[in-house]
């Protein structure tokens, strides 16, 4: 997480004992969206929702963006799957 460390101290001086595993996720995800509703300059997701599409956003957790079949470009987390007895990455 690029901006992890800094982000937690934030969070740990504003929410003390409230940091929680996924936290930075949550926070990256909402800000995603706020993001997408400012350059949309509308809260309504019909409206949004296209720049939502398009973002490049750097988050705490990573740089956010979306392939165009809406899967994201560099996801933060990979899941694997035991082939023959060797890890791979499910696509």
């Amino acid at each position: 997480m690029p901006g992890g460390v800094e982000w937690k101290k934030r969070y740990d001086a504003k929410y003390p004992g409230q940091f929680q595993v996924y936290s930075p996720y949550t926070y990256d995800a909402t800000m995603l969206l706020v993001d997408a509703m400012k350059r949309a300059n509308s809260v309504d997701p019909k409206v949004y929702v296209n720049e939502l599409a398009k973002s490049n956003f750097k988050g705490v957790t990573a740089n956010i963006a979306f392939e165009s079949n809406g899967e994201m470009k560099n996801p933060a987390i990979t899941l694997y799957k035991y082939v023959d007895g060797k890890k791979t990455a499910l696509n």
